[in-house]
């Protein structure tokens, strides 16, 4: 009897390695599918694996464990050597484990890729593999603008070539005609290097690996973060936009428009007056542009305070907790549904309320011995921080709580009865109407100064600066 047990056992033991395994057919209606242990058909799957990101495959093969697990690890190193690029270039290192269960091999794999992010980079043709272009000048340019859009440093590039030394010789031409034409590649790249590599294609002919590193200006912000600009009111919008953010300098694309000198003065000047939440007034304002024969050039826009960066700081923390405190009390007492008349009313009333007009201030910038903190003072700063200002700050704090309420309001620079001055416009039911707080604050007649219309401030002697911009 102990011997019959014996051999029923070892009958037992040797059952899944028999005739009596189950089929692929048995194993597939169970959900198990089984691959064709075959080098090519590996090499496919960990292809399709790397070009799609994934990085772990379980796949199921008939036959004992070590005889499969070694299949697939010599399967995988041939992979590496073969003429598939992708596996060449981006299967950094792979691992194996296989288990034994009832007729097959449970197989997984991990993949370790390499340079993902140049991967995934790379154009893909109509079934998903990589794209292999023919070379242009014009696909050379396209490639360096997708790259200069987020700064990106590395890309690689597969291109039907022969011949590596022709290829190196046009490339380098051809970024040298670039660089000189190119109206972003001047302004963000400082150079650029490359390495060419030869690989052998599936049609049989070989194709060439462009792998180009740009080095990038610094100071220099992406393309996609550039505001591109083409007229006076959308560049002066951007130049206060980026100024009141707190940019040093303010960096624009302009498309087909081309200012000349004494334009853009006028432009950037009409913007650093209507500056209104900045805590100084500007001393001077600078720019700079980078020409170039393209419809587009890119320019940058600053402004230089006398001031210490210090004492700005700190007048612009205070002056924007201001802004935003006022505002909110102006809104508490207007309500819900307060006409855009009664919201400018408003803000007139209050800024004559709190601001007083200071002669010293007034005798210093006519003989030009302001002082750091008077430049500080002529802001809007002066007026709602302060308490004490000239025209500039009063026409500044008044666009500053109309920009807060939502309101139209520009600030405009320029004369009244041959003396400087500055004064706001509004729009109010489709017409354009003035505001001078600070004569009515100071002329004891704040009504006439209240919403008057062209003709009355024509009458009054009121004369914009030659060539300030006006939005309405």
């Amino acid at each position: 009897m102990r011997r019959i047990a014996a051999l029923v056992l070892c009958a037992l033991m040797l059952l899944p390695l028999s005739g009596c395994q189950p089929s692929r057919e048995a194993l597939l209606r169970q959900g198990i599918k089984i691959e064709e242990l075959d080098a090519g058909a590996l090499r496919e799957i960990a292809e399709e694996a790397i070009l799609s990101g994934q990085t772990e495959l379980r796949l199921n093969y008939l036959g004992r464990r070590a005889a499969v697990e070694q299949a697939v690890r010599d399967g995988l190193w041939q992979a590496r050597e073969s003429t598939s690029y992708p596996m060449r270039r981006f299967l950094a290192a792979y691992d194996v484990s296989c288990t034994q269960e009832r007729g097959y091999v449970a197989t997984r794999i991990i993949l370790t890729p390499a340079e993902t992010g140049l991967l995934a980079d790379i154009p893909r043709d109509a079934q998903g593999g990589l794209a292999v272009e023919a070379y242009g000048k014009g696909t050379l340019e396209a490639l360096l603008m997708d790259m200069m859009e987020a700064k990106q440093q590395q890309a690689l590039r597969l291109y039907k070539w022969q011949d590596l030394d022709a290829f190196n010789a046009i490339l380098k031409q051809d970024l040298d005609v670039i660089l000189n034409t190119n109206y972003a590649y001047v302004y963000l790249v400082s150079s650029a290097q490359w390495v060419l590599s030869e690989y052998p294609g599936t049609d049989g002919e070989t194709f060439v690996e462009l792998d180009i590193s740009l080095e990038y200006e610094p100071d220099t912000i992406p393309l996609a973060d550039i505001p591109v600009v083409d007229n006076s009111l959308e560049m002066i919008d951007a130049l206060v936009e980026g100024w009141a953010a707190g940019a040093d300098k303010v960096t624009l694309i302009l498309e087909d428009v081309r200012p000349d000198e004494e334009t853009l003065f006028s432009w950037i000047n009409t913007a650093e007056v209507n500056s209104a939440s900045l805590a100084c007034e500007g001393d001077s304002i600078w720019y700079e542009l980078l020409e170039n024969p393209s419809p587009r050039q890119i320019g940058r826009f600053w402004l230089e305070f006398d001031a210490k960066d210090s004492r700005i700081t700190e007048a612009q923390t205070e002056l924007d907790k201001t802004i935003t405190s006022e505002a909110q009390a102006l809104k508490a007492r207007l309500g819900e549904g307060a006409d855009a008349k009664t919201a400018y009313r408003a803000v007139f009333e209050r800024v004559m309320e709190i601001t007083e007009y200071d002669d010293d201030i007034r005798e210093a910038t006519e003989q030009k011995t302001l002082t750091q903190e008077m430049q500080i003072l002529r802001s809007a700063y002066g007026a709602l921080v302060a308490g004490k200002t000239v025209c500039t700050g009063y026409a500044r704090a008044f666009q500053a709580l109309c920009n807060e309420l939502g309101l139209p309001c520009w600030t405009v620079n320029g004369y009244q009865d041959g003396e400087g001055h500055t004064w706001n416009m509004v729009r109010l039911s489709g017409e354009t109407l003035y505001i001078d707080c600070t004569f009515a604050d100071t002329g004891g007649r704040p009504n006439k100064y209240f919403l008057a219309s062209a003709e009355e401030m024509e009458a009054r002697d009121y004369v914009p600066d030659e060539g300030f911009v006006m939005p309405w």
